[in-house]
Order: structure tokens, then C-alpha cells, then sequence
């Protein structure tokens, strides 16, 4: 059994501290906010301690690991917190909001001999993982272009909404399209180069829409679009080419991968293969994976080194989108 503290009571807070409650191998001992108060209408829903401060509930024994679904800018420091507490951490993404922060919290976890995963949640997102395994098994050939579109409305947090302010949230690059930047290095391996653009759309924010593009040390294109204006709701699509066919994934499809094979003799059109994805949300399956990593070895699919390297190739772009120059990252991303 392990015995998780939760620290945050938002929208992500909320939603994991729910999510333990499901998983047989969990206990949620309780959780905190700033101020703690924040978290009591959490607390009292669910039964369990409401904690005065980060501090008190990282000094309880009774807990184990700890939840972190706080403002990008704590992440790292309360990754450390709990490292040098001894307690198993799964942090929301992004890692960190600069990369030697990252790195920081990265090496605390090492050093305190406590395990770390970032919650890049469309790795598990049944769609997503589906075209991996496609592309594993060679249903497209090689991947040589990839494009990934993720646009939503903006998003708020309270009455200091520090979404708005790109110093805290890293904007639309870090906090909307950085799930994508990590997808990519997931089907295709490291970025070499990365190149961003992006404008205001809004006055909520700023630099609200974004285009990225990404050459992968494979070999393959990847281009990127967020944003944060969209009055439709949330939208992702994503299309993958490869040397011998195509995949398209649409979220407003009812069954929306799609899979198309070159044809390499005589005339015709693609062959169609819809799939229709799981029920189960992937927070849970999420959170489920990293309970099974803490408690029985199970391995991570997304690894802190992964993380750091999607913080990496976002900060990139966001250095890009600054200056217009195109930035290069090292073969194999960081040692």
C-alpha cells in the first residue's frame, strides 16, 4: 500500500486526489494548498487530513509519496522538499520552469534515493499509445513528417491567474504544446533544432498562439501548433507520414485513429482502420503507473531524463519565438 499526500487543491489537485481514492494499491492520507485553507472543501469531500502546511505534510511518516499539482514555478523546489524528506514524488509537468532548476531536482531525487515521474499525460492517452505501438511495429515505415495540433480555450486559476504571465507558465510553448514536444521525442527520438514563432491573439495573455518546428535526430520534420484562444473547446489532431503510409488522429472522431497504407502498385485509395479509445481516464491510468513503479519496480514510460528533455526542446522554443533564430540542441539531448 502506499500512502500519498497531495499538495495542491486546484483543477489537477483535484482530479489526482480523486484518482488515488480508485486505485486499490493507494491511500490518500491528505493534502494542502497555499494557503492551506484552499484545500479544506477537498479534505472534507474525501475524508481525509487537511494538512497546515507543505511543510507538515511532508514531515508525516504515515506518508510515503506525495502528489505535487502546484504552479509551474514551485515544481522544482517542492520536488526537492520532498526528495530530502524521503518521500516518491509524481510531479504535474512541466519538470521545471528553467532547465537547471530541473536538473537541481532531477539530481536531489538521485541523491535521496527516491523515484520521480512528470505527469506527461498523453502517454498515456489510449490514442496516442496506440500509434506509438504502430509505429513500433512498422505500420507506416519510418516517420519522416510529423503534425500536432493542440488549441483550447485560455485557461485560469484563481484571481492571480499566473497562466497569464509567461514568466511563471512559460505561455502557450510550456504549459499547451509541451505535451506534443514530448510526444514527438517519443515516437521519433531526440531534437536536433527547434524553431518557433509566435503572437498575441488575446489581451489574457501574451503570445497565446504558437507554431514550433522541430528536426529530430532521426531524420524527421515535426511541426507544432498551440493555442491558448480557441472558442471551441479543447482540440487535438495529430497526423504522422512515414515511408509507407499515414496515420491521423482527430479528436472531434467518434473512432479517430486512422491508418492509411502507400499504395505501392496499381490505383485505389488508403485502407481506413478507426479505433475508438478506452473510458478509462489516462489521469488514472497515469497515476496507477507510477503507484506500480513505486511499489513494484515496474518501469516508467516517462523517464525524469524524458522530461528534462521535452523542458529542454520547450524552452528552445520559446528562446526561438524571442529572438527568430533557430536553436540547436546537442545529439542525445542532455547528458
Amino acid at each position: 500500500m502506499l500512502n500519498v499526500g497531495v499538495l495542491g487543491a486546484g483543477t489537477m489537485g483535484t482530479l489526482h486526489a480523486h484518482h488515488l481514492c480508485q486505485i486499490p494499491d493507494a491511500r490518500l492520507v491528505g493534502v494542502t494548498a497555499v494557503p492551506a485553507s484552499d484545500a479544506d472543501p477537498l479534505a472534507s469531500s474525501l475524508g481525509v487530513q487537511r494538512y497546515d502546511s507543505t511543510e507538515a505534510l511532508l514531515a508525516d511518516p504515515a506518508i510515503d509519496a506525495v502528489v505535487i499539482a502546484t504552479p509551474t514555478p514551485t515544481h522544482a523546489e517542492l520536488i526537492i522538499a520532498a526528495a530530502q524528506a524521503g518521500k516518491h514524488i509524481f510531479c504535474e509537468k512541466p519538470l521545471a520552469r528553467h532547465l537547471e532548476d530541473g536538473r537541481r531536482a532531477i539530481e536531489a531525487c538521485r541523491e535521496a534515493g527516491v523515484s520521480l515521474m512528470i505527469g506527461h499525460v498523453v502517454r498515456f492517452f489510449p490514442e496516442y499509445v496506440r500509434i506509438w505501438e504502430l509505429i513500433d511495429q512498422g505500420a507506416i515505415g519510418k516517420p519522416a513528417m510529423l503534425r500536432f495540433s493542440r488549441v483550447a480555450p485560455f485557461p485560469r486559476a484563481g484571481k492571480d491567474n499566473w497562466y497569464a504571465d509567461p514568466e511563471a507558465s512559460g505561455g502557450v510553448i510550456l504549459d499547451l504544446m509541451l505535451h506534443d514536444i514530448d510526444t514527438a521525442r517519443w515516437y521519433c527520438g531526440d531534437v536536433l533544432r527547434v524553431y518557433g514563432y509566435s503572437l498575441t491573439g488575446r489581451t489574457e495573455a501574451e503570445r497565446d498562439y504558437a507554431l514550433v518546428t522541430m528536426r529530430m535526430a532521426s531524420g524527421a520534420i515535426v511541426h507544432l501548433e498551440g493555442s491558448w484562444s480557441h472558442p471551441g473547446g479543447f482540440r487535438t489532431r495529430v497526423e504522422i507520414a512515414g515511408d509507407g503510409g499515414l496515420l491521423t488522429v482527430d479528436s472531434r472522431e467518434s473512432s479517430p485513429i486512422q491508418t492509411e497504407r502507400w499504395q505501392r502498385t496499381g490505383g485505389g485509395g488508403g485502407v481506413a482502420l478507426p479505433e475508438s479509445p478506452l473510458a478509462e481516464s489516462p489521469y488514472l491510468v497515469e497515476l496507477r503507473h507510477w503507484v506500480d513503479h513505486v511499489l513494484h519496480g515496474t518501469p516508467l514510460r516517462i523517464t525524469p531524463e524524458d522530461a528534462l528533455k521535452a523542458l529542454e526542446a520547450g524552452l528552445a522554443a520559446m528562446e526561438s519565438a524571442e529572438t527568430g533564430k533557430v536553436i540547436a540542441l546537442p545529439r542525445g539531448g542532455i547528458s
